[in-house]
C-alpha cells in the first residue's frame, strides 16, 4: 500500500516492476500535478528529495538527482526554491546559511504535490 502524492488516497502497488514504483493512484492526479505548474515534475523532485532525506545543501540535491535526461544545476536548485515561492510560503525552511542548507517544513501534513500547487501560507 502507498497513499497518492496529489489527493493522499490510499492505492495498493503492484509487483510488476513498469507499475511498482507509482506515486499517484491514477492519471488525472498525475495530471492534475503536471498541468498544475510549469516545470512541475522538477519542482516536486526537488522537493520529494528534501522531505525524505532531510536537511540537504543545493549540492547534495544535485548528487542525489537521478533524472540524466534533465540534470540540476545547484544554482537552479536554489533559484527554484526562492524563486517559485517554496522559502516564501515556508514549504521549505533554511536550517543554515553558509553553506545554505534547507528542509521540508515537518508541519506540513497534507500530500506533497498538493501542498506545492497550494497558495497556501503554511506556520
Amino acid at each position: 500500500m502507498a497513499d497518492c502524492e496529489m489527493c493522499g488516497e490510499s492505492f495498493s502497488l503492484s509487483h510488476d516492476l513498469k507499475k511498482g514504483n507509482k506515486i499517484f493512484c491514477s492519471q488525472s492526479c498525475a495530471h492534475q500535478l503536471i498541468g498544475g505548474k510549469k516545470h512541475a515534475l522538477r519542482d516536486f523532485a526537488i522537493l520529494k528529495l528534501l522531505k525524505v532525506h532531510g536537511e540537504l545543501s543545493a549540492h547534495q540535491i544535485v548528487k542525489l538527482h537521478q533524472n540524466p535526461q534533465r540534470p540540476l544545476s545547484y544554482q537552479s536548485v536554489s533559484m527554484v526554491l526562492r524563486c517559485n515561492g517554496y522559502l516564501r510560503r515556508n514549504l521549505v525552511q533554511i536550517v543554515n546559511e553558509k553553506p545554505k542548507v534547507y528542509r521540508f517544513n515537518s508541519h506540513i501534513t497534507e500530500p506533497l504535490a498538493k501542498a506545492m500547487l497550494s497558495k497556501q501560507v503554511y506556520p
